[in-house]
């Protein structure tokens, strides 16, 4: 890897050695514990040493040890297949056909996930006594690792090399940590919100943040047509964003959010608008000019289309594409007007006129025809305009010839239409749009299962996240595009050792794993997501204080504990405690981790909400020196352990319905985008 390079890939399987596949051929194997290393060679002494965490940073590794029964599914690339909720593509496996088909009660795959990152490679990550995880004919070992290269060549602790614009306005001066660890959203990345509707009536299946209201509204209604952008907290008012024109007929608006997102009143205030004084207007500049006039007290339609006056021009209503088949208006060179029901890459067929042609004039070569028609259409080939839909998908096209032919440009837009007095309507989106063009969804929670979108984290919405997963992907460079990178090339290597012993299922209880972040995410055993997490990071904004002191973020989960369970598991999941098994005596805690980067990170706290009880209190501890293992600006995390052995606390035991309530605090001196807060634990069902 290069300096501020992102490795974020599954490495090929590794064959385990052949004395530990033969013995284990027709058994299961029980894996007691493991320890984890990032080294390379000393190019001098060709020997192994561990690497600083200052040179290369492990911000999480997902090893898997896998049956020979099974075969991982890879595409054409050689890369896994499995769906990705924006933390890497979960593996996905399948029987092998030329191998004995194996038992239907062993466990094929397993994930070793104990806080996996550069926060935990230095402790032993052991089971205690009788707690095992095992697998059925062990046969290889796929590691996952997201690793960022922070070695400009100079070996030095800190920032190293170049560091981002964003990174240079958050992050400490002589931080001793990196802040590419962070993943920065430096300009090399490209935002775009998702597509943005204008509603009249009703309320918004999925709202507006109010980080991207603004962005949002200047889109539709033209950046220069906004006169102003303020906050309410108003229940008569819909929630969300709101735009609504300064004046009666005025082509410039207020942009509005109202923060009282518990209000129920709809986009049409609670009653409908009176239809004698008030209609929808709107007007979109693409290939041509449109705008449109839906005038419910009329049930009249009033069209505008301007375009090249020697050369058809034309609008498709209701589509994105002509394979849509939408009905559509043309108008020539001569200015003569046409209807037509559009086929799929081609003309298709013409339609009875039920336009009529109030104006139609030429300035300035520009030709601009003026239709009325009613609001119906006279049959399904003809869109019906209704003053209930105020965001209409349109494509438009020009011509190089006077009549109909194949078009010379063509283009595909939206075009919004708002109250023609000054009622609000509000805009809603139907999703949360891009970045790099990957679909971006936060999926904060409402409270209690987490409190940012409450608080208005800015990494729930597109137009604020400047930092996380998103922005680090596979090979990307977390510079500036007009920062050079360091030419030095570093390679290291993950290094596993695996302790185990033969599976004696009398001697042995079985653990699985369970897991909570501090956005809601759950696993799905009847939570509120049953995909499971799609977001797990969120900011720490500077200068967010609390009762704890003006530099002290708090973040707070409440959530059942059947959150952490899958509703399911199959043998070949390897992260996954099946909800469905555990009965009324509910299951138990053997360990519990948390997951946490930056070194603001300051404790993660676990409690049981029904009893007040404190299940696990997670204290990071932070490095002093520029040794490995303690190195300044770095921090690692000491998990809880349970056992049946008097070394140990008694594992806590959790029912389906107990109440677990999970909180993190955060120095907030300075900004830290992309922070985590997870709970990654081991539990066994209680029999």
């Amino acid at each position: 890897m290069q300096y501020a390079e992102v490795f974020w890939q599954t490495l090929p399987a590794v064959a385990l050695p052949a004395e530990i596949v033969s013995r284990f051929q027709n058994s299961s194997i029980a894996i007691t514990g493991f320890e984890v290393n990032v080294l390379r060679r000393n190019n001098v002494t060709g020997e192994e040493e561990s690497v600083p965490a200052y040179q290369s940073y492990n911000h999480h590794y997902s090893p898997n040890i896998i049956s020979s029964a099974l075969r991982l599914k890879l595409d054409k690339n050689g890369e896994p297949m499995g769906p990705d909720h924006g933390h890497g593509k979960i593996l996905e496996f399948e029987l092998r056909d030329d191998v004995p088909k194996p038992p239907s009660d062993v466990q094929l795959n397993q994930a070793f996930v104990h806080g996996n990152g550069q926060e935990h490679r230095q402790i032993f990550h052991g089971h205690p006594a009788g707690y095992v995880q095992t697998i059925y004919a062990p046969g290889s070992f796929v590691l996952s690792p997201m690793q960022i290269s922070t070695n400009d060549g100079t070996g030095r602790k800190g920032a190293g090399g170049p560091l981002p614009r964003i990174s240079q306005q958050n992050a400490p001066p002589n931080a001793p940590y990196s802040p590419l660890l962070e993943c920065p959203c430096t300009d090399r990345i490209v935002k775009q919100l998702g597509r943005i509707s204008s509603l009249v009536e009703g309320t918004c299946p999925k709202a507006l943040l109010q980080g991207d209201c603004y962005t949002a509204a200047a889109r539709s209604v033209g950046y220069k047509a906004v006169q102003a952008n303020t906050t309410t907290n108003d229940p008569n008012l819909p929630a969300g964003c709101l735009v609504a024109r300064v004046a009666a007929g005025v082509n410039m608006f207020n942009v509005i959010f109202n923060t009282n997102s518990s209000s129920r009143t709809p986009c049409e205030g609670g009653a409908k608008p009176d239809p004698t004084k008030n209609h929808l207007i709107g007007s979109k500049v693409d290939l041509v000019t449109l705008s449109v006039d839906v005038n419910s007290a009329t049930s009249l339609v009033t069209i505008t289309i301007s375009g090249p006056s020697q050369v058809w021009f034309g609008v498709g209503w209701n589509a994105s594409i002509m394979a849509d088949l939408p009905y559509a208006i043309i108008v020539d060179g001569n200015g003569r007007v046409e209807e037509r029901k559009l086929a799929d890459h081609d003309a298709g067929i013409v339609l009875q006129p039920s336009v009529k042609v109030l104006n139609s004039s030429v300035v300035g070569g520009i030709r601009t025809v003026v239709l009325q028609r009613s609001l119906a259409g006279q049959s399904a080939d003809y869109y019906t305009f209704s003053p209930a839909t105020a965001t209409i998908s349109f494509i438009n096209a020009i011509g190089s010839t006077v009549a109909l032919a194949q078009h010379k440009e063509r283009g595909a837009s939206v075009l919004e239409l708002f109250h023609a007095d000054t009622s609000s309507s509000c805009l809603c989106t139907d999703s949360s749009g891009t970045i790099n063009g990957i679909p971006y969804d936060a999926d904060c929670k409402a409270e209690p299962l987490s409190d940012l979108l409450r608080d208005n984290n800015p990494t729930c919405q597109v137009s604020s996240y400047i930092g996380g997963l998103a922005c680090c992907i596979n090979k990307a460079i977390l510079l500036d595009s007009d920062q050079v990178q360091p030419p030095f090339v570093d390679e290291i290597f993950f290094k596993f050792r695996f302790y185990f012993e033969d599976y004696n299922p009398a001697a042995h209880q079985l653990i699985h794993h369970v897991e909570w972040s501090l956005n809601g995410c759950d696993s799905g055993a009847g939570g509120p997501n049953p995909m499971g997490c799609r977001h797990i990071e969120y900011d720490v904004v500077k200068g967010a204080g609390s009762a704890q002191g003006p530099d002290v973020q708090i973040f707070t989960s409440t959530f059942p504990a059947h959150g952490m369970l899958e509703s399911s598991c199959s043998p070949s999941a390897g992260q996954c405690m099946d909800g469905s098994k555990v009965g009324p005596k509910g299951f138990k805690l053997i360990m519990a981790a948390t997951h946490c980067h930056a070194p603001n990170c300051l404790r993660q706290d676990l409690y049981n909400a029904d009893t007040g009880e404190a299940i696990c209190i997670g204290i990071p501890v932070h490095g002093l020196t520029e040794n490995v293992f303690d190195e300044e600006g770095y921090l690692f995390t000491p998990p809880c352990t349970w056992g049946d052995t008097p070394d140990f606390l008694p594992p806590p035991v959790l029912y389906l319905n107990t109440t677990l309530r999970m909180t993190a605090w955060y120095n907030s001196t300075y900004g830290h985008p992309g922070q985590m807060g997870i709970w990654q634990a081991k539990g066994a069902y209680v029999v």
